[in-house]
């Protein structure tokens, strides 16, 4: 089902690629692949089309029909006789595959709040007429009437009944009535005369009479009642000022100034930058101009939206916050050297912030290493990345200054002279392996000397110590040391120094059984005449638990009540399949200490009376502002108007919901709120709403939307692109350490 609107075409365009096998004349196998170029290019198009949600090219006419246009039309022959059998028309089996390019012209109208594609149901309803007729502007006629088409055809199917329900408004058909019906005539129309009783808009609905089947829901608004917005002002803010103001020019259809329209307005960053949405205020200026007033003070491009809710009346505008003064530098992540290899040198990741911590200029940051100077290396994302390289051991000085500022950071980086390497993912229980460096110190050799290792008896046991193969020397356990410290005595056959070992020189291994979960520290040093400060490095060991398996709960409409049957059915087994990616995809990432996860998934149907009262909080088009994804996502943000229909409680629900394409600023496709959330009527559960095509065909978007419900946030360093959580989020399946943390700490939060 869409509303027809025949005023401009809309073009669309793609690739594409088929493969294929024929046996017969190299002649016939050609025009045979052609054919089968042009199936697909048709199947291609539609599908483009319906994500476009522009299904019906007029009159009624199906874009699956669209031309399309082929600009590389065939693979190169593939043998010698693949050539020869052309020449002589010889029968023979040809192979390969075709890419190409297609485009189309469709024309596109305002779709109904749920369509995919073409309804497999007998009949098609295409709601018809204008929402008002020339008139009286404070009662005015309006033909409701729908179009009853062939689903195959499109051809007008007359003789049809045709149930009509105002759900909302002022809106009545004759005699004061809500309801009428009507039977379609040789044209296909089924209409029903009716009056605005006062000013305003209204939902309605059509079904066929017997109250089954798929419900379209259309909009009839008055005239004096909001049809176009316009935003004034405002291009560039700075972050430091942040106050952001615009003039808001309303208008009803026929170019009139409209007075005592609700206005919302929100803003909302970039989805690449930040979820954060800031709430505005409106105040009616009178003559049709309002002032809507917002702050913002994180730096990025943000989407300033207003709407009226009455009317679903909607315009939107980019503006840029621009960062403010420099106000610090910090360094993001490691700043210990000996945490993995090569450790002797390590990256420095910085940012030069201002006070609200938006990132400036980052190759105006300056570093010294105790007073030389370090090269910036590259600029990544919003990061000035330097490595720092130092031989033997010392604490090295760090001063990183801004060029266009007195912003100053110092930090001191520690480069030990004994570490033992990391055993990676360590549970209760397991024998692991570390390896046990020293680093010689600068300007002077070792000839003789003690390394020491201090460590927790309660949380892990020594079990032996393996001496390197390739050591020139001996490293020999002295066996009479307290209990909680290993101590080696070093006799090397050759002078070490810093210059012949600069990433630290492999001792041997140190073999330990683990006793408790929790943190277990160890604590090293050399005895080198004097005893060098004592490095503690800890390591996290876990619990051994079973396989945690997460609830989820896939919240839909019933395929009963609403149009493109199968298609919805295809989409929710795909939406079902891809939820089970995010179990595999934390499993896949044990290494880097996330657990061992599964996902069982169960499935709520919404009623017929659930799909109308979520029609009439976010409107017949669908989702189109975050405040409506975030009835789904946030109730506590909407409390009079909470979306709570299926929810499980302690499981993650998904909702399937259409997000709208008729705003292009507005590129959001799922919501979810970070880490549980309570609602009105219903206790914690993880709460997302994601759109119904993006789900089925973007491989990690529902794990990703997963993600965000077990307490990720969207990872934006440097080096993250194929992370889960980046907001493009059909990527990769990579997680960091730190969000394997998150996702460890979170997962008996949904249990199964």
């Amino acid at each position: 089902m869409a509303v027809i609107d025949c005023d401009s075409p809309y073009p669309i365009s793609g690739k594409g690629k088929v493969s294929y096998s024929f046996s017969s004349t190299a002649t016939q196998a050609i025009a045979n692949a052609v054919a089968k170029v042009q199936e697909q290019a048709d199947v291609l198009a539609g599908l483009e089309a319906l994500n476009h949600e522009c299904r019906v090219e007029c009159p009624h006419r199906s874009v699956s029909t669209a031309q399309y246009t082929i600009t590389r039309r065939w693979s190169t022959w593939t043998s010698m006789w693949d050539l020869i059998a052309s020449v002589f028309h010889f029968e023979w089996k040809y192979s390969g595959h075709v890419e190409f390019d297609w485009s189309a012209n469709v024309r596109c109208g305002r779709p109904p709040h749920i369509g995919i594609e073409p309804p497999p149901s007998p009949f098609d309803l295409e709601p018809e007429g204008q929402p008002f007729k020339p008139g009286d502007f404070d009662m005015m006629s309006s033909t409701s009437g729908v179009r009853v088409l062939d689903s195959e055809t499109q051809a007008a199917v007359p003789g049809v009944a045709v149930q009509f329900k105002v759900h909302s408004g002022p809106f009545r058909f004759d005699r004061g009535a809500q309801q009428a019906r009507a039977v379609s005539d040789e044209s296909g129309l089924a209409s029903v005369p009716g009056t605005f009783l006062k000013t305003g808009a209204s939902i309605v609905s059509a079904t066929w009479a017997d109250g089954t089947g798929p419900e379209a829901f259309f909009l009839r608004q008055s005239g004096a009642t909001t049809f176009n917005l316009d935003i004034k002002g405002a291009c560039d803010v700075s972050a430091d000022d942040g106050n952001i103001r615009v003039r808001v020019h309303a208008t009803d259809m026929a170019g009139r100034p409209v007075a005592g329209a609700k206005l919302k307005l929100e803003g909302q960053y970039d989805r690449r930058l930040s979820r954060t949405v800031v709430e505005g205020t409106v105040q009616d200026l009178g003559g049709g101009v309002y002032e809507g007033v917002l702050k913002a003070h994180e730096a990025g491009s943000l989407l300033l939206y207003v709407e009226d809710p009455l009317t679903e009346a909607a315009q939107s505008r980019w503006i840029c916050v621009k960062p403010g003064k420099a106000a610090a530098i910090r360094i993001v992540g490691n700043t210990r050297p000996r945490i993995q290899q090569p450790y002797g040198e390590i990256t420095l990741r910085t940012r030069l912030e201002d006070q609200f911590g938006n990132a400036l200029d980052p190759a105006r940051i300056v570093c010294s290493a105790n007073g030389a100077e370090v090269p910036l290396q590259t600029v990544e994302h919003d990061e000035g990345r330097f490595v720092l390289v130092q031989k033997g051991h010392q604490t090295v000085d760090v001063v990183l200054s801004d060029k266009e500022s007195e912003v100053t950071a110092q930090q001191p980086v520690e480069f030990p002279a004994v570490w033992l390497g990391r055993p990676g993912l360590v549970y209760e229980g397991d024998t692991y392996i570390t390896p046990l460096y020293l680093a010689p110190p600068l300007e002077r050799e070792v000839t003789e000397g003690q390394v020491k290792v201090r460590f927790d008896t309660k949380m892990v046991a020594f079990q032996k110590f393996s001496e390197a193969p390739d050591f020139k020397g001996t490293v020999e356990r002295v066996t009479d040391a307290p209990g909680d410290t290993l101590l080696f005595n070093l006799a090397p056959e050759i002078a070490l120094t810093a210059e012949k070992f600069p990433d630290g020189l492999y001792l041997g291994d140190v073999v330990w059984q683990c006793q408790g979960v929790g943190e277990t520290c160890f604590s090293t040093s050399a005895i080198l005449s004097p005893e060098t400060p004592a490095y503690v490095d800890c390591l996290p060991q876990k619990a051994r638990l079973a396989v945690a398996c997460v609830c989820v709960n896939i919240i839909h409409p019933s395929f009963d009540h609403i149009p493109n049957r199968r298609t919805w059915e295809r989409a929710i087994n795909a939406i079902e399949r891809r939820a089970q990616i995010f179990g595999t995809a934390i499993s896949a990432n044990v290494t880097r200490c996330c657990p061992h996860m599964s996902v069982r998934v169960q499935r709520t149907a919404l009623s017929r009376q659930e799909i109308r009262q979520i029609t009439q909080i976010v409107g017949t088009r669908g989702i189109s502002a975050v405040s409506d994804s975030q009835k789904f996502s946030n109730p506590a943000r909407f409390p009079n108007e909470p979306i709570e229909f299926g929810i499980r409680e302690n499981c993650i629900n998904i909702y399937v919901w259409p997000f709208s394409r008729a705003n292009p600023n507005y590129r959001e496709r799922g919501d979810t709120h970070i880490g549980p959330v309570a609602g009105r009527s219903t206790g914690l559960a993880g709460r997302c709403v994601i759109d119904p095509v993006v789900a089925a065909n973007e491989r990690y978007a529902v794990a990703h939307e997963m993600g965000h419900a077990m307490g990720l946030t969207h990872a934006s360093a440097g080096g993250e692109r194929f992370n889960l959580m980046w907001p493009q989020s059909n990527r990769g399946a990579n997680l960091n350490e730190d969000q394997c943390k998150t996702i460890w700490a979170a997962q008996t939060t949904y249990p199964c």
